[in-house]
């Protein structure tokens, strides 16, 4: 009898050895796998948002890269014309006397360009705020570039005679080319007052902001300022 109640002990013992070996084989598994299945959805998350910023950046950098180009193949843009009048008068003359004085009034017609440069448009003038998905283009004042006048247009008046002062004013080529000049620079002087000015400023605005929208698909909000200002 004492035989058989230790070994019903011993199988007992057993019996609860094996039940708590498997139970322990069976948490170090659990935990195991639990682990590697959170290192997997890490690394998977991990390398996921890695690739998509990679993605990000490249996209960034092409379109930044688009504009630079389109821009720097405009060259330079006229961006305003602003069109004039100057009359100028030309007299001659016996002994400075006015009964026999001649003169001569031409009215000469142009037009001044303001234009924008942009041959030394790079990265730096270029801001691109991809969460909020603005682009902010720097760009430099446009400059009234030149004068130019329509000879077409040149209205000469009759010539203005004194009392003794006989025939036409004739003019010589030496004359009109200095008549000319005369009426250029002041035509200058008047396309460069200051509400021309800023009317080119917004008028450059608006053209990098035209050709910067269609460059980047219409993806970005576009801003243009004038450096400095």
């Amino acid at each position: 009898m004492k035989d058989d109640a230790k070994d019903k002990k011993k199988i007992i013992i057993a019996v609860v050895a094996g039940i708590t070996a498997i139970m322990v084989l069976f948490c170090v598994l659990l935990i195991g796998l639990t682990g590697f299945f959170i290192y997997s959805w890490n690394t998977a998350e991990k390398t996921t948002i890695s690739e998509n910023q990679g993605i990000f950046v490249s996209e960034k950098v092409r379109i930044a890269e688009a504009v630079i180009e389109k821009v720097k193949k405009q060259n330079k843009i006229i961006v305003l014309d602003v069109e004039a009048s100057q009359e100028v008068e030309i007299s001659k003359s016996f002994h400075n006397m006015k009964i026999f004085e001649k003169s001569k009034n031409v009215t000469f017609y142009g037009k001044g360009q303001y234009v924008l440069d942009l041959r030394n448009f790079d990265k730096n003038d270029i801001e691109i705020d991809d969460e909020n998905k603005t682009m902010t283009i720097y760009i430099d004042k446009p400059v009234l570039e030149d004068v130019y006048l329509d000879e077409e247009k040149t209205a000469f008046k009759k010539t203005e005679k004194g009392i003794f002062a006989f025939g036409e004013y004739k003019l010589t080529p030496e004359e009109y080319n200095d008549m000319a000049k005369v009426a250029k620079d002041e035509i200058r002087k008047s396309v460069s007052a200051s509400e021309y000015r800023e009317s080119a400023k917004e008028a450059a605005k608006e053209n990098m902001e035209s050709l910067v929208e269609k460059t980047a698909g219409g993806e970005y909000t576009v801003t243009v300022k004038i450096k400095g200002e």
